[in-house]
């Protein structure tokens, strides 16, 4: 499974659907199980809609300056990872300790 940066940088390339089919299936199974990079999908097809509706050729400035703050504050998070839990521990049960 690629990591939510992965795929955040692959994200525009996906959109565009110039990625290639395994990268395709890589950046869809990480989207269905990653809820914070569905919303990074989000913004970025709302983006884009208001981009293309615009008629500018230009991004303003203090939205370019937001758009790669968000992004860098994206790719410097580290991933939702599952928690170390072995998987048949009871919620009642106290942790193992090794």
């Amino acid at each position: 499974m690629i990591t939510c940066s992965d795929a955040v940088m692959r994200l525009w390339e996906y959109l565009d659907a110039t990625v290639g089919q395994t990268e395709r299936e890589e950046v869809e199974a990480h989207l269905s199980l990653c809820q914070r990079c569905c919303g990074e999908l989000e913004f970025a097809v709302e983006l884009r809609r208001l981009l293309a509706a615009s008629g500018r050729k230009d991004i303003p400035a203090d939205v370019l300056r937001r758009l790669n703050q968000t992004l860098n504050q994206t790719l410097n998070e580290p991933p939702n990872e599952p928690p170390n839990e072995p998987p048949n521990q009871s919620l009642n049960e106290p942790p193992n300790e090794t």
